[in-house]
């Protein structure tokens, strides 16, 4: 069987370097052409949106409270044990920061979204838990400003997410 299958094969071979004619044909090889492989990536679940690390407001945007002001909201509160969660600060159209955030005792939130207000050197207290928490002046009726004005109730969206 061995031989049958090696006969078969030179016999092949002997024919496919001749013509139909029996005459001897030059054969050439050239070389294989060069592949090019490719790789798929890996089929991935497409991301998720995230949330901007900045919120869109009506007069502007969200930032962070700095330091120097959420320190002194802090160190304001009667109770110690309390601080400001979740602040962000805006940048009023009338010259004012205004400041929001959760009142915060450890991991519970005591009240929700309230509201200072910076002006210059001060920092006034505007909504309810604002003022009755801390030691810092009302400020509604030196700045005729309240809680409820846009930048109020946008710097509380702020705080609160959409």
């Amino acid at each position: 069987m061995k031989t049958i299958v090696a006969t078969l094969a030179i016999s092949a071979a002997a024919l496919a370097g001749c013509e139909s004619t029996g005459n001897p044909v030059a054969v050439t090889t050239t070389p294989p052409l060069p592949t090019r492989t490719t790789t798929t990536a890996p089929a991935t679940k497409p991301s998720l949106p995230t949330a901007p690390a900045v919120a869109p407001t009506p007069h502007g945007r969200c930032n962070l409270v700095p330091d120097h002001i959420l320190a002194r909201i802090n160190n304001a509160f009667a109770d110690r044990s309390h601080q400001l969660g979740t602040p962000y600060a805006l940048d009023g159209a009338d010259g004012l920061v205004w400041v929001g955030g959760n009142i915060m005792q450890g991991d519970t939130k005591v009240s929700s979204a309230d509201v200072w207000v910076v002006s210059g050197f001060t920092i006034y207290a505007l909504s309810g838990d604002a003022r009755r928490r801390t030691a810092l002046p009302d400020g509604r009726h030196v700045l005729d400003v309240s809680a409820g004005d846009d930048d109020g109730i946008a710097v509380q969206a702020c705080v609160t997410g959409p």
